[in-house]
């Protein structure tokens, strides 16, 4: 996609449809952990985020029953927001989390195990640790295909 020859605006739209396409046909969904948050200067990096509101994830879920897992990008920050929001005390709907943080029981479901599952990040940062970044960018690749596809 970035080899694509066209303005920002058509390249963006592109990339869009395609990741909306892609989700749709794999059944799968995506949502930032973060509703709202403050940024520390102009960084990137998620350490320099202040937490301000979480995504209602639980409510996602709830409403849902076909979503089965999460997936993180990130064990530092994504999967540490994650827990940190489940534990607050407004989660009404969650029974428990098993498995050192590994999955969750729903209320409305307690035969409905949610599993959650940390993936690398594939963040510049990252790639820019490796010698060899083709290989580790197709190593992170088949890395999110067997999460997404695999059952367990």
């Amino acid at each position: 996609m970035r080899s694509l020859e066209e303005d920002r605006k058509i390249k963006t739209a592109y990339q869009v449809d395609f990741l909306q396409s892609f989700l749709a046909r794999n059944q799968l969904g995506m949502a930032d952990i973060l509703l709202k948050f403050s940024r520390k200067g102009t960084s990137a990096e998620d350490y320099k985020l202040t937490v301000l509101e979480y995504q209602d994830i639980l409510g996602i879920l709830y409403n849902n029953s076909s979503l089965t897992k999460i997936l993180c990008t990130s064990k530092n920050r994504v999967h540490y927001w994650l827990m940190d929001y489940l534990k607050q005390q407004k989660h009404y709907n969650l029974i428990e989390i098993r498995d050192n943080g590994n999955s969750l029981i729903l209320k409305n479901n307690p035969h409905r195990e949610i599993k959650i599952g940390i993936l690398p990040s594939p963040s510049a940062r990252s790639v820019m640790r490796y010698a060899n970044k083709t290989e580790f960018l197709q190593q992170v690749s088949q890395i999110y295909k067997q999460a997404i596809t695999n059952d367990e």
